[in-house]
């Protein structure tokens, strides 16, 4: 008897909630991601002319790629919404080589998505234009690949790490029809990743979507 007047109650919330027109929300957005930078590629390099001996150091890294995002949401009132989607942050790079004897070269490369869900509150300044600010949390995934070679020798090891991360965001959002709306926003993503696995990060993302109300 209790689960079915659990059942009855969710059941009605659920048609309360899809009769309520203009209130459900979808999306998507594309933009760069960057993660904060922590100098791994010049570590290596300090590592293998400090004790390995190498000359001819070098080192280098890209720490942005595009990201995109879809997302869909329900707005319960002019102030207050849900949301969640999935986010990818792309892929990160860093190299480090030098000579020991024969060329050295080390490589490696960060793929990191997240699953999330945040508390959206808004601030309508007119009937087309409002800001908003949101706090939720995400399930992140990051893969670690690194790869070597030296005199003529190659390998490879992989690590990866996956774990909930708090994460905030601010942006603007215009009204083009009742329906239709384009947004700009930023996320910060705290933590992404392990320390000890992954190597671990911020995530910054700066992007541009479109969102379509029904």
């Amino acid at each position: 008897m209790y689960k079915k007047t659990i059942l009855v109650a969710v059941l009605a919330m659920s048609s309360g909630i899809a009769l309520a027109e203009g209130n459900w929300y979808v999306g998507g957005s594309i933009g760069r991601a960057s993660v904060d930078g922590q100098n791994v590629d010049k570590d290596v390099a300090a590592l293998l002319r400090d004790d390995y001996g190498a000359t001819a150091v070098h080192s280098s890294s890209d720490d942005t790629d595009t990201s995109y995002k879809l997302f869909a949401g329900y707005k319960f009132n002019k102030n207050f919404a849900i949301e969640g989607g999935y986010a990818d942050f792309g892929r990160f790079k860093a190299s480090a080589g030098g000579v020991i004897g024969t060329p050295v070269e080390i490589k490696g490369k960060i793929d990191s998505y997240a699953v999330f869900v945040d508390a959206v509150g808004s601030l309508p300044l007119n009937d087309s234009f409002s800001l908003f600010g949101k706090a939720g949390a995400a399930y992140t995934h990051t893969k670690l690949k690194v790869s070597g070679s030296w005199g003529g020798f190659t390998d490879s090891i992989s690590e990866s790490d996956s774990e909930v991360v708090p994460k905030l965001g601010v942006g603007a959002e215009y009204n083009i029809t009742k329906s239709v709306a384009v947004r700009a926003e930023y996320e910060h993503y705290f933590n992404v990743g392990d320390k000890n696995n992954t190597g671990e990060s911020d995530v910054g993302v700066w992007s541009l979507g479109v969102k379509m109300s029904f």
